[in-house]
């Protein structure tokens, strides 16, 4: 709990589930103005309901990745990713029939959508956390267009037009935040904590990220949170090099500039083995690319002492 505020545990959740919740009236509301007849109503739904369906899956399991790393190998995202689902299905229902809709997704096809995102959610269990949640993200939403999609009052060509541009924007938007918020290794040490705060929201289980987090910690001169977000990383795959540059740094700030030389050898030396085990002779090999230690450099004097040899 050290690499979070606690409140991140409940208020997330809960904000989260709310979302979830009001995806599906505030699509049927965007949608309903444009048509006045029940079939073109319904079949300029379908699309951006079912996309909306595996988006609130998506919100849910990753809900509480920043507060909890590990969140992936426990049943609380599992679970919470599932009620999110459930969530949408149950307001999306309500939303559908004050529309004016001849009815939402039956209750058998909810009993079908959510069943079978529980069995395949168990059954990806181990993957890697974000392939995990897109994979049951997206069943969930071809589920939803089978049952959203099929009814024979659905069948309005001028609907579906409209309906798939709502649904090419509604996956627009939610793409987007995957592709503009990663985080370069080499940046991590620079990047404010704001963008590794919200690259963690898209990606809870993104190392660099929380790199980046703790780097932006230890800058604001908070080094236990910096030191929880460390470890945090490690946990997910964080290679030694960029670890160890942080722990020199973190050495620096409580007086041991013995130990920040150190650890910043040990960086250097782990650097040139990552690069050699990596291949990197098939490519112009490339000198640097390590991050001196700010306040190892400003606090502990130059960097003669080191003893690093290759």
């Amino acid at each position: 709990m050290d690499a979070w505020p606690i409140e991140e545990v409940w208020l997330r959740p809960i904000a989260t589930a709310c979302v979830a919740a009001g995806l599906g009236p505030l699509v049927v509301r965007a949608v309903r103005s444009f048509f006045d007849t029940d079939a073109a109503r319904g079949s300029a739904l379908a699309l951006p309901r079912a996309l909306s369906l595996g988006l609130a899956y998506a919100l849910g399991a990753t809900a509480l990745g920043p507060a909890l790393a590990s969140a992936r190998d426990t049943v609380a995202g599992h679970a919470l990713g599932l009620a999110c689902a459930g969530l949408f299905l149950a307001a999306d229902a309500y939303a559908a029939a004050r529309a004016g809709l001849s009815r939402g997704a039956p209750p058998r096809d909810l009993a079908l959508l959510l069943g079978g995102a529980a069995a395949l959610d168990a059954a990806t269990w181990a993957a890697t956390g974000e392939a995990q949640v897109a994979v049951v993200a997206g069943a969930l939403a071809l589920g939803g267009l089978w049952s959203f999609g099929r009814a024979p009052d659905r069948r309005d060509r001028p609907g579906w037009i409209v309906g798939a541009t709502l649904g090419g924007a509604i996956a627009c938007a939610a793409a987007l935040p995957v592709l503009v918020t990663p985080i370069a290794i080499a940046e991590a040490p620079t990047t404010s904590g704001s963008s590794a705060y919200w690259r963690l929201r898209v990606d809870p289980w993104d190392a660099t990220a929380m790199l980046a987090a703790a780097w932006a910690a230890s800058a604001r001169e908070e080094p236990r949170r910096a030191r929880a977000q460390l470890e945090e990383a490690r946990r997910m795959g964080l290679t030694e090099a960029p670890a160890l540059e942080l722990e020199a740094e973190l050495a620096a700030t409580r007086g041991d500039c013995d130990g920040a030389r150190a650890l910043f050898d040990r960086a250097l030396r782990a650097r040139a083995l990552e690069a050699f085990d990596e291949d990197a002779l098939a490519e112009p090999l490339l000198l640097g690319g390590y991050h001196l230690p700010p306040t190892m450099v400003t606090e502990c004097g130059a960097l003669e002492e080191l003893e690093t040899t290759f």
